[in-house]
């Protein structure tokens, strides 16, 4: 896992916390829609349907995410894969116990792949510790 530099840290920070990158997520988040993000698998894309169960996967982060609470945003791994992650409401239960990004999986094998992906290819700000494990 790459690690990040407190320079790199540091602009992230910036950069996701400036007005112009909220507005321009919640803007393709309005232009995809809430119900296509919130029940589309961040691994194979795959629209899973109200009634089927869903397996998340939460994150830890190590920069401030704070500014964009309640938005979906991209996660772009070195592979190119991206993932798209909720970042909890301050008000939530994931974001009080320090799960800063949630990912949906459809199925158990959706899970795994993505596990292993972000275990040994994460590119930007995020990590899985034990505890994010099932």
């Amino acid at each position: 896992m790459k690690k990040i530099n407190r320079l790199d840290k540091r602009f992230l920070e910036q950069f996701l916390s400036t007005p112009l990158v909220r507005d321009k997520l919640l803007k393709i988040q309005e232009e995809i829609g809430i119900e296509t993000l919130s029940r589309a698998c961040a691994w194979c894309k795959k629209t899973v349907a109200e009634d089927e169960p869903v397996y998340m996967l939460p994150l830890s982060s190590k920069i401030d995410l704070s500014n964009l609470h309640g938005l979906y945003i991209p996660l772009t791994l070195f592979s190119g894969e991206i993932l798209i992650a909720l970042v909890p409401t301050k008000d939530s239960d994931a974001w009080k116990n320090g799960k800063h990004l949630m990912l949906m999986a459809c199925c158990e094998e959706c899970l795994e792949q993505m596990e292993t992906a972000l275990k040994n290819d994460i590119q930007t700000f995020a990590y899985m510790d034990e505890a994010s494990k099932r």
